[in-house]
């Protein structure tokens, strides 16, 4: 009888180590893949930033060359992309 026991055990502590480790596998795939998430995420956000960065450059630039210097200097302060 105990040798079953001692079987059984041996049996079922082997399956817990396997199912231990396809577990922790699992997780290290979900933890990448949510690294990769944060990482596309902030990549997307960075070139959205950078988009409206050239996009108020470009309407600028046209504005401006419709405009007297003072004008010019008013909309600059008006932003406060410079100071006095």
């Amino acid at each position: 009888m105990n040798r079953f026991k001692i079987i059984a055990l041996s049996i079922l502590g082997a399956l817990s180590a396997f199912f231990m480790l396809v577990i922790q596998r699992k997780n290290l795939k979900i933890e990448q893949q949510e690294q990769q998430l944060k990482s596309k995420d902030q990549q997307i956000k960075t070139q959205e930033f950078i988009n409206g960065e050239n996009d108020k450059i470009i309407v600028n630039k046209g504005n401006v060359s419709n405009m007297s210097d003072d004008a010019i200097a008013g909309v600059y302060k008006q932003n406060g992309w410079i100071e006095d």
